[in-house]
């Protein structure tokens, strides 16, 4: 954890551990994936705890409680990495189906799919100020990412000038139906 008090384990057996750093003493064990655990992180507060799993999952759970919050359901694939946003409001996930995916924290939905690359995706990151998604496959490409693709999106509109079709929103991971070019 940030302050160093407490430390998160994952394991084959699909348990997730909660240690007090001081003592070694377990404090949760979390269990609900069906796999084998990836990746643990914990959130910049310390609230939450975010796991991913070979089970094509991530889930959400509450570290004070060690109950789950929510699974993240949708990556087709075993789900590599996970990464909270610095401020804490969104989750990256990535995974060996070739997406990365943005969720929000509260709701648990998916806010964002990004694609393009040509192998499974093996990490994420957030840059300091959230506004920025670095992505890293097994195809040995780096992708960055504005993180609210409406930035991105003003800057296409102003060489397109049209709505965008629906194979380019599949293509650039926009999920809702507002007009991409007002």
């Amino acid at each position: 954890s940030r302050d160093g008090r407490q430390l998160l384990s994952g394991a084959r057996d699909t348990t997730v551990m909660l240690w007090d750093a001081a003592s070694g003493k377990a404090l949760h064990a979390m269990r609900g994936h069906k796999a084998w655990i990836n990746r643990v992180a914990f959130s910049p507060d310390g609230r939450y705890i975010l796991t991913s799993s070979r089970d094509k999952t991530a889930r959400l759970w509450d570290a004070q409680t060690g109950q789950e919050i929510c699974t993240f359901v949708g990556h087709t694939e075993v789900v590599t990495d996970v990464a909270f946003a610095p401020d804490g409001d969104t989750i990256l996930t990535s995974s060996n189906d070739k997406t990365a995916r943005l969720w929000d924290v509260l709701t648990c939905e998916e806010i964002r799919t990004f694609t393009g690359h040509s192998d499974g995706v093996r990490g994420v990151a957030f840059s300091p100020d959230s506004q920025y998604i670095l992505i890293h496959g097994s195809d040995k490409i780096a992708r960055l990412w504005d993180t609210d693709y409406h930035v991105l999106m003003a800057s296409v509109c102003a060489r397109v000038l049209r709505d965008f079709t629906e194979d380019e929103r599949a293509e650039y991971g926009i999920n809702d139906l507002q007009p991409t070019c007002p």
